[in-house]
């Protein structure tokens, strides 16, 4: 019973490693999610006194290979079964007192197959069945292969997606159109041939398929939705049966091929380009291919929001971005516009350019140099909304007639508001009273930082996941460390919060896996929900007061129920 959680009859979760599990006499119901992803369960018995299966009890279990009923065939039919109580699950019969009952391997509801329920890596979709219901295969991790019978016309929204392993696909002449993320992130398809009759391919269709090496799109097609093969970072050939009239004549919605690797499309009777920006009038709303290096377009005179935001193709193999041309005649670049082109190693500013707007190049780690073709006077007057140069590797910036240092971080009076350089030490400066909220917030490569004594605040999520920072001395100036101020610092090891310190905020120390001690003063008057929530064995909570004294602090009571010691060890 102890590997069970059992309320009032229901079958909450099973918590146990053995390969069987024998459910006990007197469980009515088996919950959703009952048995989630057991991976090493290879046997179970249901007795005879469950009366209902919710939705998903046996989940992915992958290697389940038998279910045994203790009541009869007659018994098992009337169990109240949710639709995909058995999805992922292996296998395919339940042995009941009396003889051997199928179990489902699919779901159709008329002409609809809602939902595929098996583990198999090949399936044939049955006879009769017309459309290919939404998210019918999704996270049907182990298909491989799949033959879509005539009679089917329609594949719908999501029907394929994050199915991880499909590498082909058959798609008969009776299906006209393939729904919105019908093969979403599937990741290992190879090759894709869509047969004459097709006339419609969905918003992200194939998005994210980056195995997809090669692409046959029938003349019957007559709309392309947007994005519908973004991501498909290989696909380096795309054959269209139709001629190069035809192939104008379609309507593709904006984006459709981002991120591909091929430029052209070939037609019945020749080669047609495919867009390598997005423009809107003189706008580059979004750059849309794959090369390492851009030269912007001669008549574009702004780089909009996001133009060029991620470039940065590693994941998949592909080179990432790595230089860019700004062509005279810019005049401004947009929020976000090359932020996280994390490989953009350098960038050459023109003179027209007046106004670069905020987080223009966030987390551009890689950004070593930026030039600048006017004088240092014209680039003190562009105008810089704050902060558009957040972990850039660069310090400087080269203007024609010398240097100009730039901002590694932004001071509003007496507040720190924004740290935007990427050293893996800082000093705070003399004089700042308060770290603003969200200040040092994700700057990855920080490991230590020096906090001076005018600092009286710790702001709200000021150090949230700086992953690297190890070590960090309070001063004895601060009184308050806010909510969530060092959450996710998982390399934090040691904290010692000086006397001065009345409050810590909820989730100030949260998922700090590292941590392994951290001393609390006796001026401590209130600890947040989660603050010094445990995540490893090893941490230890010392408290420099009486177990009286403790015990007076507002906070959660299962940090006051703590085991205590008042000496430090």
């Amino acid at each position: 019973m102890k590997d069970f959680k059992i309320e009032n009859g229901v079958l909450k979760r099973y918590f146990g490693n053995d390969t069987h599990a024998d459910i006990p006499e007197g469980v009515t119901e088996i919950g959703m999610h009952a048995f989630p992803s057991c991976e090493s369960l290879t046997s179970i018995i249901i007795p005879a006194s469950v009366t209902k299966i919710e939705a998903r009890a046996f989940a992915y279990c992958y290697s389940l290979e038998e279910i045994r009923y203790a009541g009869s065939k007659v018994q098992w039919k009337a169990v109240k079964k949710d639709g995909d109580w058995n999805f992922a699950a292996a296998p395919k019969i339940v042995k009941c007192a009396d003889g051997t009952e199928e179990l489902p391997q699919f779901i159709i509801d008329g002409n609809v197959l809602k939902r595929y329920l098996s583990i198999d890596d090949s399936f044939d979709i049955p006879e009769g069945v017309t459309k290919i219901g939404k998210a019918a295969f999704r996270n049907c991790a182990r298909l491989v292969s799949v033959n879509i019978s005539d009679g089917v016309t329609e594949i719908g929204e999501e029907a394929f997606d994050a199915c991880y392993s499909l590498s082909s696909v058959n798609i008969s002449g009776s299906v006209t159109k393939i729904g919105e993320a019908a093969f979403y992130n599937c990741t290992s398809l190879e090759s894709v041939s869509i047969s004459d009759g097709v006339t419609e391919i969905g918003k992200d269709a194939f998005n994210t398929c980056f195995s997809l090496t090669s692409l046959s799109i029938p003349g019957s097609i007559t709309k392309i939705g947007s994005e519908a093969f973004a991501g498909c970072s290989s696909l380096e050939e795309i054959h269209y049966a139709g001629t190069k009239g035809q192939w104008k004549a379609v309507k593709k919605d904006e984006d459709w091929n981002f991120d591909i690797a091929s430029k052209i499309i070939k037609c019945a009777d020749g080669i047609e380009e495919l867009p390598q920006f997005r423009i809107n009038g003189n706008v580059l709303e979004r750059y849309l291919g794959r090369d390492v290096h851009v030269d912007i377009p001669a008549d574009v005179t702004k780089i909009g929001e996001n133009a060029f935001n991620g470039c940065e193709h590693e994941f998949n193999g592909c080179e990432p971005l790595t230089s860019v041309n700004i062509p005279e005649g810019v005049t401004e670049i947009g929020r976000c516009a090359f932020a996280f082109c994390t490989s953009l190693a350098s960038v050459s500013i023109p003179v027209s350019v007046t106004k670069i707007v905020s987080e223009a190049f966030d987390h551009c780690y890689s950004l070593e140099e930026i030039r600048y073709a006017g004088t240092k006077a014209q680039w003190k007057a562009v105008k810089k909304d704050e902060p558009w140069n957040f972990a850039v590797a660069s310090k400087i910036i080269k203007c024609a007639d010398g240097t100009e240092e730039l901002p590694q971080f932004i001071i509003d009076g007496n507040v720190l508001k924004r740290y935007l350089g990427r050293d893996d030490s800082f000093d705070i400066p003399e004089g700042v009273t308060e770290i603003g909220e969200y200040a040092f917030s994700e700057c990855c490569s920080l490991t230590s930082v020096n906090i001076p004594d005018s600092v009286t605040e710790i702001g709200e999520g000021a150090f949230g996941r700086c992953g690297s920072l190890e070590s960090i001395t309070i001063p004895k100036s601060v009184t308050k460390i806010a909510n969530a101020a060092f959450w996710g610092c998982r390399s934090l090891k040691s904290v010692e919060i000086p006397e001065s310190v009345t409050e810590i905020g909820e989730d100030a120390f949260r998922w700090c896996e590292s941590l392994e001690s951290i001393t609390i003063p006796i001026s401590m008057v209130k600890i947040g929900k989660n603050a010094l929530q445990r995540r490893t064995p090893a941490l230890g909570i010392y408290y420099d007061g009486t177990e009286e004294q403790w015990h007076n602090i507002e906070m959660d009571a299962e940090l006051k129920e703590m085991s205590f010691s008042d000496e430090e060890e």
